[in-house]
């Protein structure tokens, strides 16, 4: 009976090589591994000792080293036995520790009772030489020696490693320390450490190849990443082959790992490239279709978020002045609901800090630096890398481009980032230019429509004012010779009354088109509105507060005061009817100085800004684009004409300066007028109070218009005051008349648009040829014939038609019982 000390760290193992001992009348010995296996030959110096390859730790070729090293222990005999290594590569590690004998777990039975009976009944003696030598007559442990210096000084890893679960790696050589950082005997170490750093994205698809190399005993060839100790990720390519099976009937695989890091690093850099490349492109041909800015946003962030494997793309702009940072367009993860408009101040955050400094920003994890707002959705949906970079133009702040990413961002995608951020920019730019431009383009169609409308209006006002004053006149004749109280006396008054209202009406029609006769002199919008002020109370109601701010040292400006009155009352009213239940409507005055950058639609210059606010029902802008519209309203069909604001824009505009209105639906409506600054502190033109009648009327004159009926209404009246009546139905023939008239000419009363020649060229033919005549005009609009923009020059008498019989009557008496002395009027020829 022997005494056989079995040494192997599984149990099971043990448990079976015991039984077989005892069965064959041996005494057994078991240890779990090395250290308890040293112990139990030195307390019971067996007879053999039959000892596992592989254990953990310290393995069977330590324990032979070490049993070796002892002379009181070098003589025992050990028999090597394995289930992870071939029969061959099993004798090789044996002859290299100096080992005479293997065994395979599993193997027969009768050959373990012979290779045990073999060893128990041989005396340990040096190996005979001739043993040590290859067929060629080499040493072969010179040949493992110089084999494993060629292995562990390749630019590579070698490796053999069981498949089983969980993995264990049964070899590997020392590179591996220097590749990954981990202690050589921490891949020995069941479970295997491989198995653990594989990178999570790649573990899935490497098992399973190795599954399906397992199966079919194939070459595997693969790239895979592994976590090195410091956390960076190593690239290698392993090309494996299958060399035999464990006990269980798991692969044993041997291969060569080879780091391919550099190579994968290049190769990202050529795909980031590429990806950088082909968005630019994509970019680039998205700005150059027809989009508009909303649009453009949308497909650019879009295509960013596919080209650089984002998790969000945002794009925000800033406008001139703002200090607000406006999303305008993002892709990928979305807001939560109810977000709505998202604003953040420049110099907060991350987009307004890229905002602030005008230069890009790298963030590796949002999520611990100080300068980011832990509430913004992109850090609570667990994207930590962010990069951002400024939209500058021309040197002007346009906007911001961030990406948010769970992953860290590549130099190659930040590249990127700043080649694209440069191309949205100019498409940003490109795309406000197209708006402003189509803006442009729509208020001179608007303009042009305008203003055919407005030549169409100011033809129809001139040629119905003719048809008033006719109306008018023989309205007066049919008063004049009937009773008060009779039926033709009643009907005529109701057909006066009628004719004033159309009187109204055509006047509000020059206006807007710009074709009235304004009588400008210098004064104060302060005296304006402190003059109309208890007008406009009674106007308003009393359920309406009103309220003045009036700056002091107002500048004087120069318009026509009563025109201004209409401006101020109009936009009073339509303050009025937008505050229904009541509400407050305050004017202010202010001096401005408007440069080219200001953004009003003014020519640069100083004005005296007069605004009317009202805390109404306010407009969207749909509506803010139709209200100086002529006959647009929002009122019931019956309830306004629709000419008020158009009326407005008339005079503001004949007047040489602008109105502008803000307004949004709920929040009121202010209107800003601008009236250009006076030159000069000239005062208006004072009229002196005209006589009162004594006698009849004295003098000859001559009327001048090409409408016969209103030459005949201006004939009778005035032969019915006395006057000495001569008639002309154009400027050409009057100068003709005159010509063979031999007796003076008092007064001449001449429309201002006639077919040949018009009132104004026959004023200063008049001049020439009799410089004492007087000229009276009476006109409808004057076509800028008397004035520039419809204004009046000094020294020009003028009547607005329609004409009523008493208000020709007294004007003609007036200018004739004037001072004689002063020169008549006359124009200059244009």
């Amino acid at each position: 009976m022997a005494t056989v000390l079995i040494v192997d760290d599984r149990e099971v193992n043990r448990q079976l090589m015991t039984a077989l001992l005892r069965h064959a009348g041996h005494r057994p010995l078991e240890a779990s591994g090395v250290e308890k296996g040293l112990q139990l030959v030195r307390a019971e110096k067996p007879d053999l000792v039959i000892c596992d390859i592989y254990m953990p730790g310290a393995d069977g070729t330590e324990f032979v080293r070490r049993l070796h090293a002892e002379p009181a222990l070098a003589a025992t005999p050990v028999i090597f036995w394995s289930s992870t290594y071939l029969e061959s590569e099993a004798r090789s590690i044996a002859r290299d520790c100096g080992v005479r004998w293997v065994l395979s777990k599993g193997g027969n039975v009768e050959e373990v009772r012979r290779k045990i009976n073999e060893a128990l009944s041989t005396t340990v003696a040096p190996v005979p030489d001739e043993d040590l030598l290859l067929t060629d007559g080499r040493d072969w442990r010179e040949s493992a020696r110089k084999l494993r210096s060629l292995v562990e000084h390749l630019p590579a890893i070698i490796y053999q490693a069981a498949f089983e679960e969980p993995h264990r790696m049964l070899y590997v050589s020392p590179q591996i320390e220097t590749r990954l950082g981990y202690d050589r005997t921490r891949w020995l170490v069941p479970p295997g450490l491989w198995g653990q750093k594989l990178h999570p994205a790649d573990r899935a698809r490497v098992l399973e190849a190795v599954r399906k190399l397992g199966a079919d005993g194939s070459q595997l060839t693969l790239h895979y990443r592994l976590i090195a100790e410091g956390g960076q990720e190593v690239w290698f390519r392993d090309d494996a082959i299958v060399i035999g099976r464990t006990a269980e009937g798991a692969p044993i695989l041997q291969g060569v790992l080879v780091d391919i890091t550099e190579q994968k690093v290049a190769e990202q850099a050529l795909v980031q490239r590429s990806r950088v490349a082909a968005l630019t492109a994509d970019v680039s041909m998205a700005l150059a279709r027809s989009l508009d800015l909303p649009q453009m946003f949308r497909t650019c962030s879009q295509l960013i978020l596919g080209h650089l494997e984002v998790e969000l793309v945002r794009i925000w702009t800033v406008e001139p002045g703002s200090q607000n940072l406006d999303l305008r367009a993002w892709a990928g993860l979305a807001p939560p609901a109810g977000t709505g408009d998202i604003k953040i101040p420049i110099g907060v955050c991350g987009a307004g800090l890229v905002a602030a400094e005008r230069r890009p920003m790298l963030v590796e994890d949002a999520t611990r630096d100080a300068r980011f707002n832990s509430s913004d959705w992109a850090l609570c949906g667990g994207l930590r890398a962010f990069a951002g970079q400024p939209l500058i133009v021309g040197g002007e702040l346009v906007g911001v481009l961030s990406v948010h990413s769970s992953r860290p961002l590549s130099e190659a995608s930040v590249g990127g980032l700043a080649a694209i951020a440069e191309i949205v920019g100019l498409g940003l730019e490109r795309a406000r230019a197209r708006a402003a431009l189509e803006r442009s383009e729509s208020m001179l169609r608007q303009s042009q429509k305008m203003e055919a409308f407005g030549q169409l209006a100011g033809g129809v006002a001139h040629d119905f004012n003719n048809l008033l004053t006719i109306i008018s006149g023989y309205t007066d004749f049919i008063m004049t010779g009937a009773p008060e109280g009779s039926p033709f006396h009643r009907d005529a008054e109701v057909i006066a009354r009628t004719a004033e209202k159309a009187r109204s009406l055509t006047q509000q029609l020059l206006a807007f088109s710009r074709k009235q006769v304004l009588q400008p002199r210098v004064f104060s919008p302060n005296n304006l509105v402190i003059e109309t002020e208890k007008m406009l109370r009674r106007l308003i109601g009393e359920h309406i507060a009103l309220r003045t701010d009036l700056a002091e040292s107002v500048w004087m400006v120069r318009a026509d005061p009563g025109q201004m009155d209409q401006v101020l009352l109009n936009l009073a009213v339509n303050a009025r009817d937008a505050m229904p239940g009541g509400g407050s409507l305050t004017i202010t005055t202010a001096n401005v100085a408007v440069s080219a950058s200001t953004r009003i639609c003014v020519a640069p210059g100083e004005y005296v800004r007069l605004s009317v606010q009202d805390s109404g029902t306010g407009m969207d802008e749909a509506t803010q684009a139709r209200i100086f519209e002529p006959f647009f309203t929002t009122k019931p069909q019956g309830k306004g004409t629709g000419l008020g604001l158009a009326t407005v824009h008339g005079i503001v505009q004949q007047s040489g300066g602008s109105i502008s209105v803000s307004s949004r639906p709920g929040e009121g409506t202010r209107f800003d007028v601008y009236i250009p600054r006076s030159a000069s502190a000239e005062g208006a033109v004072a009229h002196r109070p005209a006589a009162e009648r004594t006698t009849r009327g004295q003098g000859t004159v001559l009327v001048v218009d090409d409408e016969e009926g209103v030459r005949e209404m201006f004939r009778r009246t005035l032969a019915r005051e006395g006057y000495r009546v001569l008639l002309a139905d154009n400027g050409k023939s009057a100068l003709e008349l005159t010509k063979g008239h031999e007796g003076p000419i008092d007064l001449v009363i001449t429309d201002v648009v006639m077919p040949e020649m018009g009132g104004a060229a026959l004023a200063t033919a008049l001049h020439e040829s009799r410089p004492l005549t007087r000229v009276l005009f009476v006109s409808g609009y004057t076509d800028d014939e008397l004035g520039p923009q419809g204004g009046l020059d000094a020294g020009i008498h003028l009547m607005n038609k329609p004409v009523t019989p008493s208000e020709l009557a007294s004007r003609v008496r007036q200018l004739l019982e004037a001072d004689t002395s002063s020169p008549a009027s006359a124009l200059t020829a244009p």
